[in-house]
């Protein structure tokens, strides 16, 4: 409690009614902004086709004893109706099936990148950065400008839609464009009132706030369905993703920081496996506001991106 003017104010509560206050009028404003194209959107509705000779999707997929999945989802990759990807399976030190499932699939675009301990099993951002540098020195992209090269990064349950390429490839031939976010959707959203709303929230965050953030320039990456420019990857250094717990976060940061555009394609999605027991989605949670505080370094970074992006705007109209 402090006194002021002959009254006494209570500041927690205070403090408290002014961020409720401010969440919502973010969220509105977000909500306004989700509801039409930005003035210089890059997603039209007039997709050009973008030539196979000049681009090359590599997903990369990250596992740890996936076993009872990974075939399934390598067969719906190699079922995509796009000539030139390769799909890099990261074997991040698993003691179970997962790395006689990647060599016994018979598509030869099918590649097995093998951890072992003790470089193994220290997070997802680590396997990933072992992985781009990997693929940096293999046959996969020789001979390719790294500009031309398009890291997908899927979860080992992930199941993308299968026009997703026709609707994000295109957007790459803008030369400033580092990073591309699909939305996401809870594939066993039916089986209980958790899953549902894990599935409401994912559509809420990509289709309002997701959506909102394009005007704003600071469109985010996920964990799954996140497309990158190899040449945006390597620009980060040997270590493009930090070992965050939310290296995912991190990344979109560090690219926009970078001053590489991102953008968010609606029209497609990755759908994933939910969580149907509260403990586990209670650990998940905590662990996500943990890597948003371990994100706080980046924050002085973060000052020039608007101010660099208004300018770069002004000299192009």
């Amino acid at each position: 409690m402090v006194m002021f003017f002959g009254n006494r104010i209570d500041l927690v509560l205070w403090l408290a009614i002014s961020l409720v206050l401010v969440s919502v009028i973010y969220g509105l404003f977000l909500l306004v902004l989700s509801r039409f194209e930005p003035r210089r959107s890059k997603v039209s509705p007039r997709r050009e086709a973008l030539p196979e000779s000049e681009t090359t999707v590599v997903f990369v997929v990250p596992c740890l004893n996936e076993d009872r999945v990974l075939k399934a989802s390598l067969d719906r990759l190699t079922s995509l109706d796009y000539s030139r990807i390769h799909i890099l399976v990261i074997d991040d030190g698993s003691d179970d099936g997962t790395a006689d499932i990647v060599r016994s699939h018979p598509d030869p675009r099918v590649h097995l990148f093998q951890r072992v301990l003790p470089e193994a099993r220290q997070g997802k951002g680590e396997a990933l950065n072992a992985a781009i540098r990997h693929l940096e020195g293999s046959d996969l992209i020789a001979g390719l400008p790294q500009s031309d090269v398009i890291v997908c990064v899927m979860d080992a349950d992930g199941r993308l839609d299968p026009h997703a390429l026709t609707e994000v490839m295109p957007l790459f031939l803008d030369e400033h464009l580092g990073a591309v976010q699909i939305g996401v959707r809870i594939n066993n959203r039916q089986q209980n009132l958790l899953a549902r709303m894990q599935d409401i929230e994912f559509v809420l965050f990509t289709h309002v706030f997701q959506r909102g953030r394009r005007h704003l320039g600071s469109v985010g990456l996920g964990g799954n369905g996140q497309f990158v420019r190899l040449s945006a990857l390597t620009g980060l250094g040997q270590s493009p993703w930090s070992r965050s717990l939310t290296e995912d976060l991190d990344l979109g940061v560090r690219l926009h920081i970078d001053e590489w555009d991102i953008e968010f394609c609606s029209t497609s999605s990755v759908h994933q496996q939910g969580l149907v027991d509260v403990k586990r989605w209670i650990k998940q949670r905590t662990r996500w506001f943990q890597g948003h505080l371990q994100s706080w370094n980046l924050v002085p970074g973060c000052s020039g991106i608007f101010r660099e992006r208004a300018a770069r705007t002004s000299c192009t109209t």
